[in-house]
C-alpha cells in the first residue's frame, strides 16, 4: 500500500495531518514522520507544496525583489 505524503519543496518537512486533522497539521522532519508511522521510503509517494514558514519567508523575499526591480526600472 502506498502512502501519499505532502513535503515542503524548500525545507523538505512532511505535513502530518493524520494525528490532528488537516486544518491543524504539523510539519515534521522526514525521518521523524517515517519512524512515527513505521513507513519505508518506497511505500511513500510525495506531493510537494510549501510549509507555512517557508511560504511566508519566500513570499516576503519575492516582494522585496519585486520592489527593488521596480526602483531600478524607475531610475533607468
Amino acid at each position: 500500500m502506498t502512502e501519499l505524503a505532502t513535503m515542503c519543496c524548500f525545507c523538505e518537512k512532511i505535513r502530518d495531518d493524520k494525528a490532528i486533522g488537516e486544518s491543524e497539521a504539523t510539519w515534521e522532519e522526514f525521518s521523524v514522520y517515517m519512524d512515527k508511522y513505521q513507513l519505508r521510503p518506497e511505500a511513500v509517494q510525495l506531493s510537494h507544496t510549501y510549509c507555512p514558514l517557508c511560504l511566508a519567508y519566500y513570499r516576503d523575499f519575492l516582494a522585496v525583489r519585486k520592489e527593488t526591480r521596480a526602483r531600478q526600472e524607475e531610475q533607468a
